[in-house]
């Protein structure tokens, strides 16, 4: 059997190998829109935009950071963990990019609607700085 014989026989319209190629490529592109959708979710939360700007405008976070502290979900990894609004729960860690350097932030809490309260708010940068509120 020649090597065209096989390849016609792949790619011929009864054998089940395009379809399972067209499958796998439909499969991930929906489980990658799925996983930016929560993504999307949790960096517009109420809990992640109050951490956010207490970031933005806490002096020891611009000391820090520097001004400009901003979250991009293509720039830095998408937001880790769990924020669950409806229960009053939120274990969530993110990465954030301020003009003088990054960091990553941790935040576990609990709260309803705008009283939450923290269990761990850390900063850490990559050369191992930590600021706790």
């Amino acid at each position: 059997m020649s090597q065209q014989s096989a390849l016609r026989r792949i790619f011929s319209l009864r054998s089940p190998y395009p379809y399972l190629a067209a499958a796998t490529a439909g499969l991930s592109w929906w489980t990658s829109v799925v996983l930016s959708g929560v993504n999307v979710q949790k960096a517009h939360s109420g809990i992640f935009k109050a951490v956010m700007f207490h970031l933005r405008h806490d002096p020891t976070a611009k000391q820090l950071l520097g001004t400009d502290i901003t979250y991009d979900a293509k720039r830095d990894h998408s937001v880790e963990g769990d924020v669950n609004m409806q229960k009053g729960r939120a274990d969530f860690r993110f990465g954030v990019q301020g003009s003088e350097g990054r960091a990553e932030v941790r935040f576990r809490g609990s709260g309803k609607g705008d009283n939450w309260t923290s269990e761990v708010f850390t900063v850490v940068t990559p050369e191992g700085k930590t600021v706790e509120y």
